[in-house]
């Protein structure tokens, strides 16, 4: 079971908590949720955030999933998902200004959603019922 797949089995208010912390203009759920099985294939812990030569690597991946996001919001009927599609139209603008000069951004943001979400629904399964610290 993939992780994105064990997050949305996450309470309702644990899912609201994430929403608000980690998901946002940084990283929109909406991408989270379409991308969910190619963001977790890729090797974010092997990008070293603070060692120049992975830069290229990391401008890779940005532009990947940028080009993804665009092709989804194309693919998407404007009757029946206006509002995806309109939530993906904006996160690959979002993401070409955020991240078009610091692409590492872009690999930090993703390393802390996926180690929160991982945080999150480890403790569901342990069956702790205290809800770990979010760390912005």
């Amino acid at each position: 079971m993939t992780l994105w797949v064990k997050v949305q089995q996450l309470n309702s208010e644990v899912m609201r908590q994430l929403q608000m912390s980690i998901y946002g203009v940084h990283f929109p759920i909406e991408v989270r949720h379409f991308f969910a099985s190619w963001i977790e294939n890729q090797p974010w812990s092997e990008i070293d955030e603070c060692n120049e030569e992975h830069e290229a690597y990391a401008m890779r991946l940005r532009d990947m999933l940028i080009s993804m996001i665009d092709e989804k919001a194309q693919e998407l009927s404007s009757e029946d998902m206006f509002l995806a599609k309109f939530n993906l139209q904006e996160a690959a603008q979002q993401f070409r200004e955020m991240y078009r000069d610091n692409p590492m951004s872009l690999v930090r943001v993703l390393k802390n959603c996926l180690a929160t979400e991982q945080r999150y629904v480890s403790e569901m399964e342990m069956g702790h019922g205290n809800v770990p610290e979010l760390q912005q």
